[in-house]
């Protein structure tokens, strides 16, 4: 092998290295993400209207409900949010 092959392998390899690594990024990423949704769907579930009775003992209990409810939980949360045009249209009526 030549020193021009083993550059190009190098360069490869390298290249390969990067992609791995923002592959390996992204996917922490998108879990960190759904942990965090999970967990503000189980903070923000109450029983009650005064929000005092947490609907979950623990995240653990939320953690292990069946997919189908705990994805009703995760979308019904999600309509909730309020995005950033949003927030700024309800801060200019406030004023």
């Amino acid at each position: 092998m030549n020193s021009e092959d083993k550059s190009f392998y190098l360069t490869i390899e390298s290249v390969y290295k990067e992609f791995e690594r923002s592959i390996i990024n992204q996917i922490c990423e998108e879990e960190m993400i759904q942990k965090f949704r999970e967990m503000c769907a189980y903070l923000g579930t109450y029983m009650d209207e005064k929000f005092e009775d947490i609907l979950f003992e623990s995240f653990e209990e939320f953690e292990n409900l069946p997919k189908e409810i705990k994805d009703q939980f995760l979308e019904y949360y999600n309509t909730l949010e309020i995005s950033g045009e949003d927030l700024k249209k309800l801060q200019e009526v406030m004023q």
